[in-house]
């Protein structure tokens, strides 16, 4: 894996979360299941098949509280965005981008993979850039509210 391309990819990925639809309208927080969303898609591309997992993800699933083809669209974004595809390439959906540059030859399959993995890695490490909703509530001091009780009867 390129470390160049994933920094220069981190910057997009970082504008694609900010202006996308991954915030809580209300709290203005991202639910930390979209992390282990995108890390699960990367864990199933390593594994397994790159259309395989690409499919699986782009469907919404019934035990994932985070919509998933929102991921799916940010590295179809990242795609063009990054220029890793020309911009004829880029399709409606992730999937359809892939399978119109998934050639027959390994190499060619190789490539998008790579690609679509570059994009995971950066879109995975802008999430830790943001306010992630852990359900615990953080003090003005940065130590969780239930820390600060805790240490406040102790006295």
């Amino acid at each position: 894996m390129n470390k160049r391309e994933v920094d220069r990819l981190l910057l997009l990925a970082y504008d694609e979360i900010e202006n996308g639809k991954f915030k809580d309208k209300k709290t203005g927080v991202i639910d930390p299941a979209y992390r282990g969303q995108i890390s699960a898609y990367g864990a199933a591309i390593a594994n397994g098949s790159l259309l395989a997992a690409t499919a699986f993800f782009s469907k919404e699933g019934d035990q994932s509280n985070v919509s998933r083809s929102l991921l799916m669209n940010a590295i179809n974004e990242l795609l063009d965005k990054g220029h890793l595809i020309s911009s004829g390439q880029k399709k409606d959906t992730l999937f359809d981008t892939i399978r119109g540059v998934y050639g027959s030859s390994m190499a060619q399959h190789n490539e998008i993979r790579e690609k679509v993995l570059l994009c995971a890695t950066a879109l995975k490490l802008a999430f830790n850039l943001f306010d992630l909703d852990d359900g615990e509530k953080k003090t003005d001091d940065g130590k969780n509210g239930n820390e600060q009780s805790v240490q406040d009867g102790q006295e």
